[in-house]
């Protein structure tokens, strides 16, 4: 026999487990844009490193005046210097 209070607390349980599962599935993926940009942000720097002789912080201090001048963000910028060098090569 099912008594109705062990039903209710199991949809409470499992109500509250479904929360749980579908802030940690944000979470997830928050973290992984934010590992892809910092993939772009790398790359990004690379290809600065390469073509105009300096250091990774000179890099991405160039990266970053340029998303400031053109309110933009720093990945967006990144993304633009990788796409303008898988073209140009």
């Amino acid at each position: 026999p099912i008594r109705s209070f062990g039903l209710l607390s199991a949809l409470v349980l499992a109500r509250e487990i479904g929360r749980e599962r579908k802030k940690l599935r944000k979470r997830i993926v928050r973290l992984e844009e934010k590992v892809g940009s910092a993939r772009k942000v790398s790359e990004a720097q690379d290809i600065l490193c390469g073509q105009r002789r300096v250091s990774k912080d000179e890099a991405y201090k160039i990266m970053r005046e340029q998303a400031m001048t053109k309110r933009m963000t720093v990945e967006d910028i990144a993304s633009a210097i990788i796409n303008a060098s898988d073209i140009l090569s």
